[in-house]
């Protein structure tokens, strides 16, 4: 494994995969955010920890430089900053665990545009709480080649092998990333939000079981 991204997907997939296990209904979850906050941890953890870590995310199995640490309090922060664009907030919990639970909150409603709001419910932090590592997200793009409107059809939506649903289906015919992945048996097809920096990854199993 040469690079971070590959690690990156390798994670996903295992994740897909204990997810599966314990969900019948659609599973929806960011892979990245995951890494990002477990990567933070690594940047301060060490010995069997780090190591445990590391193999979670298969960074141990990566050629490029994954090693770093921070020794010091400042040289974490520096680190926080430098590779998650983020920052380490102090608050306290032991005597204002209230205060603290509505001051997370906040930050992540306005992070996300006021669509995830109370993600602490009362009662979830106390005053023996020592940390609480959030990350939010929030997305909303244009696609780079637009689906009409007129083109949308009802087609048979699979859930199961035994069941369907009849679900209104966006199409349009153009030219797109596509490939065949082998050792997951199933296809991949790239489609570009405006401006082509972002995608959007569809994974469809060969199976309606598969992956």
């Amino acid at each position: 494994m040469n690079s971070l991204s590959e690690a990156n997907t390798k994670f996903m997939f295992d994740l897909f995969q204990q997810f599966r296990k314990s969900k019948e209904n659609n599973i929806f979850y960011s892979p990245i955010s995951i890494t990002s906050a477990l990567g933070m941890v690594l940047l301060g953890a060490k010995d069997n920890t780090a190591q445990q870590i590391s193999k979670v995310l298969h960074f141990d199995q990566v050629t490029e430089n994954t090693t770093e640490k921070a020794a010091t309090y400042h040289e974490y922060l520096d680190a926080i900053k430098k590779f998650y664009q983020t920052s380490v907030e102090s608050t306290d919990f032991a005597n204002a665990p209230e205060e603290s639970r509505k001051k997370i909150n906040s930050w992540v409603e306005s992070q996300t545009n006021e669509k995830i709001k109370n993600l602490f419910p009362d009662g979830t932090i106390g005053n023996d709480t020592t940390l609480v590592l959030v990350n939010a997200i929030y997305f909303k793009g244009q696609w780079e080649n637009k689906f009409k409107k007129e083109n949308t059809k009802e087609e048979k939506f699979w859930p199961n092998k035994n069941t369907y649903k009849s679900v209104q289906m966006m199409r349009q015919y153009n030219s797109f990333n596509f490939a065949l992945l082998e050792d997951v048996q199933a296809k991949v097809l790239e489609i570009p939000y405006k401006g082509k920096d972002l995608s959007m990854i569809v994974l469809l199993p060969n199976e309606i079981d598969g992956l």
